[in-house]
C-alpha cells in the first residue's frame, strides 16, 4: 500500500543500460518506477498507470520522442503529465522542438545524477501541487453541483466566473459562464438603463477594496427579484446573497453570488399573505352594521368606478390634458369617499392610492393618463376585494354580481386590433427566425406615435385586469395586469431592440391569446 503513494515514474529509452543506470539512481523507496523502451510502450504505460513524470529519450526507433510526446498531450487522461526529454545532443534546436510539443525540462547524456534527482525532485512537487489543487476544485464542484443552487463570481467587468455551480443552468436556463451578471439576472431589461449602471458602480467600487468597502456597498446590490424567462412570461423570485473573495492582498477579487429559487415558497407566502388580506376583509365585512347599505353603495361605487375608468382608456380621451385626469381621480375619490364616510377600515385601505393622487402636482415628470388609471385601478381593486368578501359571506343575500362581459370584450378587441395594425406586415407571432423578430421589431419602431399607441394599450390592460376581478377570474386578471407592466418596461427604453420586444411584447400577448382561446 506504501508503494503505491510514492510519486510514480515512467522511464522510457531504447538503450538498456539508461535505463538501469537511472533505476539506480532514483532510490526505490522514494519513487515508484515503470520502463519503456520505445514510443509505443510508452504511451500504453503512461495511460495505464498515470504516472507523476516521464522521463523520455528523444532518439528511439519507430515513434521517436518528439512524436511521442504529441500523442501524450492530445490524450486527455496524459496530457497533464510532465515530460522530461533526454537526448545525447546539447543543441538549442533539439530543445526548442521538445518545448514545442509540451516538454517541461530538457536533460542531456550522459546523465549527471545530482541534476537529475534535482530536476525531477521539482517537477514533481509542482505536479503534485496542481493535483492537489485539481482535486480541491474536483471537491468544490462536485461540492457545488450537489447543491441546489446557482453559485457563482462576478469580476469587476461584471462578468461571471468560476466557481460555477451545474444548478445554475437550472436556474437560469442556459450556461451563464462568461455571461453579464445584469442580463442574467434581468434578461428583459436595457444594459443602458441607470438600473444598470448604479449596479455596475457598486461591484466596481466594492472590487480591489477591503472587506470595510463589501459591508458597506452590500445592500445596494439585489437581494431579492423577479426573473424572467425567455418566453416572458414564465417567472422565478430569485433570492440571492453575496461573499466577497479575496486575493493574497486581501483586497476583493471577486463577488461571490448565491442565489436560490423561492418561487415556491414565495408563491405559498403570496398565498398566505393574500389569504391573510382576504380574512381582513371578511372580518371588515363582518363588522359593518348596516350591511345591506354597504353593499348596495358598493356595487352603485364600482360600477361608477368603471364607468369613470372606461372614459380616461376610451379613445376620445387620449388627447385630453392633466387636468381631465386629475378631475377623473378626484371625481372616484369623491364617489368612494360620500357613501363610505362612516367605514373607518375602508378609509384606511383606501389610504394609499389617495395619498398618490394627492402628491399629483409633486410629480415633475407627470404622464396623467397612466397615472389616473394606476391611481384608479388600486381604487377599484380594494373595493373588489370588499365585494368578494360579501360574496363569500352570503353568496344570495348579498350577490356581487357585476356584468361586464361586454365592456371587457370591447376592451380586450380594441388591443387586438391595435396590435394586428402594428403587426399586419409581419409574418406572424410564432416561432419566429432571427431575421423575422428583426424586421418585426424595425417595423415596431417605425410606428407612428408609439409612445401613445403603447400607453393605450398599457392603461387598457389595467382596465381588462380590473375587470376580470370582479368576474373571479383572477388567471386571466393577473395576465393582462403583468402584460400592462410589460408594455411599460418598452415605453422606459431608449434602446428598442429584438430582446425587448420578444420578452415584453411578442411572448407576453401570445400567452394572452392562448388563454383567450382556452
Amino acid at each position: 500500500m506504501e508503494k503505491k503513494r510514492l510519486p510514480k515514474i515512467l522511464i522510457t529509452d531504447d538503450k538498456e543500460f539508461i535505463l538501469n543506470n537511472i533505476d539506480f539512481i532514483l532510490p526505490d523507496e522514494k519513487y515508484t518506477k515503470f520502463f519503456a523502451s520505445n514510443g509505443e510502450e510508452c504511451l500504453k504505460s503512461a495511460t495505464k498507470h498515470l504516472p507523476h513524470l516521464i522521463l523520455l529519450d528523444i532518439e528511439m526507433p519507430g515513434i521517436n520522442g518528439i512524436e511521442t510526446c504529441k500523442k501524450l498531450k492530445t490524450n486527455p487522461s496524459t496530457k497533464d503529465i510532465p515530460v522530461i526529454f533526454i537526448t545525447g545532443k546539447n543543441l538549442p534546436k533539439e530543445k526548442s522542438k521538445g518545448f514545442s510539443v509540451g516538454g517541461s525540462d530538457y536533460l542531456t547524456k550522459p546523465l549527471e545524477e545530482m541534476e537529475l534527482k534535482a530536476r525531477i525532485s521539482n517537477i514533481i512537487k509542482i505536479k503534485q501541487e496542481q493535483d492537489r489543487v485539481k482535486e480541491a476544485l474536483k471537491r468544490t464542484t462536485d461540492l457545488l453541483d450537489n447543491m441546489k443552487q446557482a453559485v457563482f463570481a462576478i469580476d469587476n467587468s461584471l462578468n461571471l466566473k468560476e466557481p460555477i455551480s451545474s444548478f445554475s443552468k437550472t436556474i437560469f436556463g442556459e450556461d451563464i459562464k462568461e455571461k453579464n451578471f445584469f442580463s442574467t439576472l434581468y434578461p428583459e431589461k436595457d444594459q443602458h438603463s441607470n438600473e444598470y449602471k448604479a449596479i455596475e458602480r457598486t461591484i466596481q467600487t466594492i472590487i480591489g477594496n477591503d472587506n470595510v468597502t463589501f459591508s458597506l456597498y452590500e445592500d445596494d446590490l439585489p437581494k431579492k427579484i423577479d426573473h424572467y424567462e425567455e418566453n416572458g412570461v414564465t417567472k422565478k423570485v430569485l433570492d440571492i446573497s453575496y461573499e466577497p473573495i479575496f486575493s493574497i492582498e486581501q483586497k476583493v477579487e471577486k463577488i461571490l453570488c448565491i442565489v436560490h429559487d423561492v418561487t415556491k415558497f414565495d408563491a405559498y407566502l403570496e398565498k398566505i399573505k393574500n389569504d391573510q388580506l382576504s380574512y381582513h376583509f371578511i372580518k371588515d365585512f363582518i363588522e359593518i352594521k348596516d350591511k345591506d347599505t354597504f353593499c348596495l353603495n358598493l356595487n352603485e361605487t364600482i360600477t361608477k368606478t368603471v364607468s369613470i375608468l372606461n372614459q380616461i382608456v376610451s379613445p376620445q380621451s387620449e388627447v385630453l390634458d392633466n387636468s381631465f385626469y386629475k378631475k377623473s381621480v378626484l371625481e372616484v375619490i369623491r364617489e368612494v369617499e360620500k357613501p363610505f364616510q362612516n367605514q373607518p377600515a375602508l378609509k384606511e385601505r383606501l389610504s394609499r392610492p389617495i395619498t398618490a393622487f394627492a402628491n399629483w402636482d409633486k410629480n415633475e415628470s407627470l404622464h396623467g393618463d397612466l397615472i389616473s388609471v394606476e391611481i384608479i385601478s388600486d381604487i377599484l381593486e380594494i373595493l373588489i376585494r370588499y365585494s368578494q368578501s360579501a360574496n363569500f359571506i352570503f353568496p344570495v343575500k348579498y350577490s356581487m354580481d357585476f356584468s361586464f362581459y361586454e365592456l371587457i370584450k370591447e376592451k380586450v378587441e380594441s388591443i387586438i386590433s391595435i396590435l394586428n395594425n402594428i403587426f399586419q406586415y409581419t409574418p406572424g407571432l410564432q416561432n419566429l427566425e432571427p431575421s423575422e423578430l428583426s424586421h418585426i421589431t424595425k417595423i415596431i419602431k417605425m410606428y407612428p406615435n408609439l409612445t401613445e399607441t403603447l400607453q393605450v394599450i398599457q392603461q387598457r390592460s389595467l382596465l381588462i385586469s380590473c375587470l376580470y376581478k370582479t368576474q373571479l377570474k383572477d388567471d386571466l386578471a393577473m395576465l393582462f395586469k403583468v402584460f400592462a407592466s410589460s408594455i411599460a418596461q418598452i415605453s422606459l427604453k431608449k434602446n428598442i431592440n429584438e430582446r425587448v420586444i420578444k420578452l415584453n411584447l411578442l411572448n407576453p400577448y401570445g400567452k394572452i391569446l392562448e388563454s383567450l382561446k382556452a
